[in-house]
């Protein structure tokens, strides 16, 4: 009964200890670019790690990407559009990945999405869905 016991509480408290460090896990964007069509969209390379001991699943960005600070509302790309370019990723313990996201941009504001990247004033805000164990929670980008 004992060692059932104390097999039962190691795995719950390993658990317990990967959930809590869900917040460890850093998304950075690294690289902005717009593409053009007749549905442009900004296309941004973030750089992830996991430096946890267990493997997270990094999903679903709610990322905007703006012209200077988030706090000033000058969004350059349109909100809720932001999508993974290769859907979700499985990122083991220790390592480090790089995800693309895509999001729309209004065709009346690539002149300004390009004059912000050049200016190195686009800076992308928001999180990304992190499931650790089946459960889930967002990290800040």
């Amino acid at each position: 009964m004992l060692a059932v016991s104390g097999v039962a509480f190691a795995s719950t408290a390993n658990g317990q200890v990967a959930w809590q460090q869900r917040d460890a896990i850093d998304v950075s964007p690294t690289t902005y670019a717009v593409e053009d069509g007749e549905e442009p969209t900004m296309v941004v390379e973030f750089a992830v790690s996991n430096p946890t001991r267990v493997s997270a699943t990094i999903g679903s960005p709610t990322v905007v990407v703006y012209n200077g600070s988030p706090r000033d509302g000058d969004a350059l790309t349109v909100p809720r559009s932001a999508d993974l370019v290769d859907d979700e990723t499985v990122l083991a313990g220790g390592e480090t990945t790089t995800l693309t996201m895509e999001a729309d941009i209004d065709p009346d504001d690539v002149g300004r999405a390009r004059a912000a990247i050049d200016a190195g004033t686009a800076v992308a805000s928001g999180s990304f869905e992190v499931t650790v164990r089946d459960r889930r929670a967002n990290t800040d980008v």
